[in-house]
């Protein structure tokens, strides 16, 4: 990966646009599902340029069933998690995600479709923000081998706190999603496309929303 910084002395502008992603989350705005998408637009083009941009999205060095393997490990991987949790707790309540009832809450059928697609959305969403994050922090510590695991590391631990308001975060779920972002971050890295990660994240996603409709 040949990353160059072109604008490095926009990384505070860039830097306040994500965290201000924090504010618009605790206020319900319809466009909050496209805001992370939106944010990590603006720090790749900021950043990076436009064909470092556009690089993110080309064909992927990886096979589909590449992907479903990392889906499959990431999920296992979840449950052996969870399986301990309940063996130290006695119960999962601390890894349900908070719109684990929506089935309930979503009577009709096209209040069901409509939060569907917004939130399968989220997969595409999440990768545009955390990838240039990952990319960025890569890039600042010089590029090297052991700097790329000490920036996914990082960016897992942001991603991980992201998800304040879906779960209650207890030591194992920031575990669960740390390891889940490295997972991603590796995969991007083995796909060296942004379309790898989106697909896995797809999958984990899909899984979690049929369980959520069921």
């Amino acid at each position: 990966m040949n990353y160059e910084l072109k604008r490095p002395k926009l990384i505070p502008l860039a830097l306040l646009l994500n965290l201000s992603v924090v504010w618009f989350l605790t206020h319900h705005y319809w466009f909050n599902f496209l805001l992370t998408f939106l944010l990590g637009t603006a720090t790749m083009l900021l950043l990076f340029g436009k064909r470092a941009y556009y690089d993110l999205f080309k064909k992927g060095k990886t096979s589909f069933w590449f992907l479903v393997s990392i889906w499959f490990w990431i999920k296992l991987g979840d449950l052996i998690l969870s399986g301990i949790y309940v063996g130290i707790r006695g119960n999962l309540d601390q890894f349900e995600h908070s719109n684990s009832n929506i089935g309930s809450t979503l009577p009709h059928l096209s209040d069901k479709i409509f939060w569907l697609c917004k939130a399968m959305f989220s997969a595409v969403n999440e990768e545009m923000m955390f990838i240039p994050i990952l990319l960025t922090l890569f890039v600042l510590m010089k590029g090297n081998k052991f700097s790329w695991y000490v920036a996914s590391f990082f960016s897992g631990i942001a991603f991980a706190f992201l998800h304040w308001g879906a779960y209650v975060l207890q030591p194992a779920i920031i575990i669960s999603l740390l390891v889940t972002r490295m997972a991603l971050n590796e995969t991007y890295k083995k796909c060296d496309s942004i379309r790898g990660p989106m697909t896995v994240h797809f999958l984990l996603d899909l899984t979690l929303i049929l369980f959520c409709l069921g």
